[in-house]
């Protein structure tokens, strides 16, 4: 019996390969490569623009949560969408960014870009695209504490005589409850509100 393939692999695998060359006919047209970017230069590329999408988020992570600015991400698959960086995993490779309240895994491979959004567009501590502003969502929380609890003046604390409004004590007190982020998140006053109060509730059962 004809062995299927010749007893020396290396010689079975160049006859196969030579087999599927076929001769090149001179009048054919030569296509001119040139001026095309190698592989290399490509891979460069690529590595270079998840290099620079990598720091910008990761620049956005020093800041504090209540202050960072609101992205486009820009999609391979042409998905489109604003949000606020989060977190990094420790990969490195993956960012979890608040889209509009809703936290979502994003792979830097799947980044086409990320654009800073103008200050015109961004949602910022002025007001939302609707016009509540950060000043109103602190009036709203300075309403619902002293409705919920009648002794809120217990809360305040007393310098040099100064008998300060609760809301000038909600404000200065807002980075205790990451107020600016939870505006920026859309998150509730209401719900705001109840942590707080169930913050103080228990530091009181302490005392």
């Amino acid at each position: 019996m004809k062995p299927i393939v010749s007893e020396d692999f290396g010689d079975f695998l160049k006859e196969e390969l030579n087999s599927e060359i076929e001769e090149v006919n001179p009048d054919d047209e030569i296509i001119d490569i040139s001026g095309m970017p190698d592989m290399e230069e490509y891979e460069v590329d690529v590595e270079d623009r998840k290099d620079k999408i990598r720091i910008i988020l990761r620049n956005e992570l020093l800041v504090p949560e209540f202050s960072r600015e609101t992205f486009t991400f820009i999609m391979k698959n042409s998905d489109k969408f604003e949000a606020i960086p989060m977190a990094e995993f420790p990969s490195g490779n993956t960012f979890v960014v608040n889209d509009h309240g809703h936290n979502r895994k994003v792979k830097i491979e799947d980044i086409a870009d990320v654009i800073e959004l103008p200050d015109d567009e961004d949602i910022n501590e002025d007001e939302t695209a609707s016009g509540y502003s950060f000043d109103d969502y602190l009036k709203d929380l300075d309403a619902i504490i002293k409705e919920e609890m009648p002794a809120w003046e217990s809360l305040l604390g007393i310098d040099d005589g100064e008998d300060p409004e609760l809301i000038t004590w909600i404000e200065r007190n807002q980075d205790l409850w990451d107020l600016k982020g939870k505006f920026l998140q859309e998150v509730p006053v209401e719900d705001v509100a109840s942590d707080i109060l169930k913050e103080i509730a228990v530091a009181e059962e302490e005392e």
